[in-house]
This record gives structure tokens, C-alpha cells and sequence, in this order.
């Protein structure tokens, strides 16, 4: 079952939220997310776990499209390469809420 964590205290998790961008600029969300929750906690902040309705599975594909610049001879050759991937609703929420309530 999933869970929504709503943050109490606004001005805190924005600040840490900020604070995030800055220590893990290319980390994923994830990590970030957890680093939040874990110094939002550390810091006396309150948090509120809801239970959500589980939503039904969709499989999602994604497109994205890189430019590859080589040479042949004296010729640049530029390619636009499309790449696809397919997602089944991974989410990573539901390690969180594991998360909040060890921290609970």
C-alpha cells in the first residue's frame, strides 16, 4: 500500500530541500528524498504518513535522444540517436515509507 509523507514544517523542508540540490547535484531523486526525510527528522521536524489508494500498474516508455559527434577522415559525422526505455511504476516512495517508520 503506498504512502504520501506531507512535510509540516514548509520552510524547513525547503531549506533542505535546497541544501539537497547543492550536496548531491548529481544524484537521484532518491537520494535526495531520503537525505531530506533524514535531516528533516535529525532536526525536530513533524511529518504526516497518509495511506493513498494504489493506483493501477501502467507501463510507461520513455524517449530520449542523444547527439554523437565523431570523424571520418576530415568529416564530422553528427548522429541523433533515439533511445527508448520502458518503466513499470518503479516507486520509490514505498522505501521511504519503510524508512519513515524506522524513523518514527
Amino acid at each position: 500500500m503506498p504512502y504520501t509523507v506531507s512535510f509540516l514544517d514548509r520552510k524547513l523542508h525547503q531549506s533542505l530541500s535546497f541544501d539537497s540540490d547543492i550536496r548531491f547535484p548529481k544524484s537521484c531523486d532518491f537520494v535526495k528524498k531520503y537525505w531530506i526525510l533524514k535531516e528533516y527528522k535529525k532536526q525536530g521536524g513533524s511529518i504526516d504518513i497518509t495511506e493513498a489508494e494504489e493506483k493501477e500498474k501502467e507501463h510507461k516508455s520513455f524517449s530520449s535522444y542523444e547527439i554523437k559527434k565523431s570523424f571520418k577522415g576530415n568529416e564530422l559525422v553528427v548522429e541523433i540517436v533515439q533511445s527508448l526505455s520502458f518503466s513499470d511504476g518503479f516507486d520509490f516512495f514505498r522505501v521511504l515509507r519503510i524508512i519513515a517508520k524506522v524513523l518514527m
